[in-house]
């Protein structure tokens, strides 16, 4: 699961703010936040970049998975 709406959130951003800063459009940010994108690595490193977090910050994850 993407965190990218929440971490975009605090830093004051909107989704047309970021997508500009990363070269997409606002559509492609929407649906990245909502699943309905799979985020590859280069678009991750992008985000994370211009959000100011590591690409570990934009995925919540746990461990170990549960059954």
């Amino acid at each position: 699961m993407l965190d990218i709406r929440t971490i975009r959130l605090e830093r004051g951003m909107s989704q047309s703010d970021l997508a500009c800063r990363v070269g997409t459009t606002q559509a492609a940010i929407s649906r990245y936040e909502m699943g309905e994108r799979s985020l590859d690595l280069a678009m991750a490193v992008k985000i994370a970049g211009a959000l100011g977090c590591k690409v570990d910050d934009l995925v919540k994850y746990s461990w170990p998975p549960s059954p």
